[in-house]
């Protein structure tokens, strides 16, 4: 079936359709409309060159660049490296604790 809707109308239909599936305790059919946007923001990562992740605690997702090892806010004139420097601190992202490297 063809539509005629922008991705951003199909996505938050998928949500709307997750939303009524949950209050009814659907569970197949918040699977399908997860599944169904998660094809969607595939295929749109994969004609736009990006990587879509999606943050559980916040519920939101975040777009990047699919190559360049950081994020972009703006477009870049030169050739610049986009690699970061190495933080002198270890852990994990989001650790309380960081431990000071010593290599």
């Amino acid at each position: 079936m063809a539509t005629n809707k922008k991705p951003e109308d199909l996505l938050n239909d998928y949500k709307q359709q997750w939303a009524d599936a949950n209050a009814r305790g659907d569970e197949a059919g918040k699977q399908a409309a997860h599944d169904a946007a998660t094809a969607l923001r595939q295929q749109m990562d994969k004609q736009n060159g990006t990587t879509s992740t999606y943050n559980p605690a916040s519920g939101t997702w975040t777009t990047r660049p699919a190559s360049g090892g950081g994020t972009s806010s703006g477009s870049s004139g030169g050739s610049a490296s986009t690699a970061r420097t190495p933080s002198p601190y270890t852990g994990h992202r989001g650790s309380r604790k960081k431990h000071l490297r010593t290599c």
